[in-house]
């Protein structure tokens, strides 16, 4: 949130600049398989990966167009809005969107 915020700090202090935040789920890179070679991760989300090609895309024309953000996938705009206004609620009724990394870390 902090990161958010001081993205949001910049664009007021130097509007002729252009700020563009870039907010992704999981993209589907091979980074995965070195990081989880279980495959569990990539098995759980694989519906939720975004494809790297179509974001590069999508951030290439924000750039042209001076967007200031890019969420992907869609419904997370949606979730960031409501968890600027109640964010202990989405907390609360979201967590597990949060909380997909596990308790132990596999190297």
């Amino acid at each position: 949130m902090l990161f958010y915020q001081l993205m949001n700090a910049l664009r007021l202090e130097y509007p002729n600049y252009h700020v563009m935040t870039v907010n992704t789920g999981p993209i589907r890179t091979p980074f995965h398989q070195k990081a989880d070679p279980s495959g569990r991760y990539q098995e759980r989300f694989h519906k939720l990966m975004i494809e790297p090609e179509i974001l590069t895309q999508e951030i290439i024309t924000g750039m042209l167009l001076r967007k200031d953000e890019i969420n992907r996938p869609r419904w997370m705009r949606i979730l960031l809005k409501l968890y600027n206004l109640a964010p202990r609620f989405i907390e609360k009724v979201a967590g597990p969107l949060f909380k997909n990394k596990g308790s132990k870390t596999e190297i």
